[in-house]
């Protein structure tokens, strides 16, 4: 069947614009496999302290266990923050 008016035709560019921009959007800032963020002391003293680095990473792992978790359903519901942000 033809398109006999514009009711009938039908333009997916924005929603594969999206779906890049989505999949840009996690690639670049929290991509999944890499450990995208850190935790540091906000006191100058503590920066070079190896006791308190070692806690702040240890803090940083338990983070990410947490979202990778398959419960917490983060990267899917982080995914659809990008989309809502590009739309």
């Amino acid at each position: 069947r033809y398109a006999t008016s514009q009711e009938d035709i039908f333009d997916a560019t924005a929603a594969t614009g999206l779906k890049r921009f989505g999949a840009a959007m996690e690639s670049m800032l929290t991509p999944r496999s890499q450990l995208w963020h850190a935790l540091a002391a906000s006191d100058p003293k503590l920066e070079n302290d190896d006791r308190v680095n070692r806690y702040l990473e240890a803090v940083r792992d338990i983070l990410f266990a947490g979202r990778r978790s398959p419960a917490a359903n983060f990267a899917s519901q982080l995914h659809e923050a990008y989309l809502s942000l590009g739309a």
